[in-house]
């Protein structure tokens, strides 16, 4: 209002980002450059056009101090800045409370809030306070000594024969890079000729993390809009490199791959996939897992044994879900 009105004014202001803001048109008008503005851009491009308007070197822009008691002020100048600012507060707070219906209706909302927040208040220092009074109980968890003996899950090698891989050249969703990667790692498994036991998928995972050194796709936000989600490899794209993904998530990703593959006519294995199995049970995983008929002989041998007994049984107690971080065995 006073740049529409006043043609070299000074004006003065408590509000420091209303100061630096002016001062940067006023600078850019001076150097005939175009102002960078990082909010309220309604009010400050209407500010920048009457900045325009007239010459450079004709508005001044000074800052004052808010909330001053102009009694205990003896400079004439600063006790007249003081009254004067003290004035404008007034009438802004006038003209805010009188905006009906928007001010009234925040104010109920902000009422609600604060109840809320003294309510939580409440809340919190009430659990401490039972805190306080209730002896603290160590949680002990009884890690066996010994390690199981895997010896009895593997079945005998010289028993054992490769599995013909059927691959046909096909372009994969999950990455062409990755199918490769699994088939190569599937040709070295050795399976027995009867399909009496059982193997999770997700020791078939973690072989298959030893033997190749790399995790599953990572899933991003699609290239082209007509796909929902686009893999990448950690070790190929900088992007997946950095995006977490838990072993559950691996474990997803993994699973889709081993359905997506059988039904495109890619056979890593002769057996279809049972997706209700106990087969987790030794490694103290109770809960139903996804696995498949027969145990072939695993390329990492124990040490696939060993890191899914590690996931599940832990100095803390037994893990019951996959929402952990993980990455190849060295």
């Amino acid at each position: 209002m006073i740049l529409s009105q006043v043609y070299r004014p000074i004006i003065y202001s408590d509000c420091l980002s209303a100061v630096d803001t002016l001062q940067h048109l006023l600078h850019c008008h001076q150097c005939n450059q175009k102002p960078t503005l990082h909010d309220h851009h309604d009010i400050w491009l209407q500010i920048w056009r009457l900045v325009q308007s007239r010459a450079p070197g004709l508005i001044t822009i000074v800052k004052t101090k808010a909330h001053e008691d102009p009694s205990k002020i003896t400079d004439p100048v600063l006790k007249w800045q003081a009254i004067m600012n003290n004035r404008v507060d007034l009438i802004a707070k006038e003209a805010v409370c009188n905006w009906y219906p928007v001010f009234a209706k925040s104010e109920t909302v902000y009422q609600k809030i604060s109840k809320q927040i003294e309510r939580f208040v409440q809340h919190g220092q009430l659990i401490v306070a039972q805190a306080e009074h209730n002896p603290k109980k160590e949680i002990k968890f009884d890690v066996p000594d010994q390690k199981p003996d895997w010896t009895s899950r593997a079945p005998c090698p010289s028993i054992c024969d490769y599995f013909e891989v059927v691959a046909p050249q096909i372009s994969c969703p999950f990455g062409d890079v990755f199918l490769q990667r699994v088939v190569g790692w599937a040709k070295q498994l050795k399976w027995p000729p009867n399909n009496n036991s059982q193997v999770s998928i997700l020791e078939l995972y973690i072989d298959f993390t030893i033997y190749t050194k790399s995790l599953a796709p990572v899933s991003l936000p699609p290239e082209n809009k007509k796909f929902k989600c686009c893999y990448k490899l950690g070790d190929l794209d900088k992007l997946a490199s950095v995006t977490p993904q838990s072993l559950a998530q691996q474990s997803v990703v993994w699973n889709r791959f081993i359905k997506w593959s059988r039904s495109n006519g890619i056979f890593l294995w002769e057996s279809e996939t049972i997706s209700k199995s106990y087969v987790l049970a030794p490694f103290g995983y109770a809960l139903w897992a996804p696995a498949i008929h027969g145990h072939p002989v695993l390329t990492s041998g124990d040490k696939v044994y060993q890191t899914v007994y590690d996931l599940f049984i832990t100095p803390t107690g037994r893990r019951r879900n996959l929402n952990i971080p993980y990455n190849c065995p060295s």
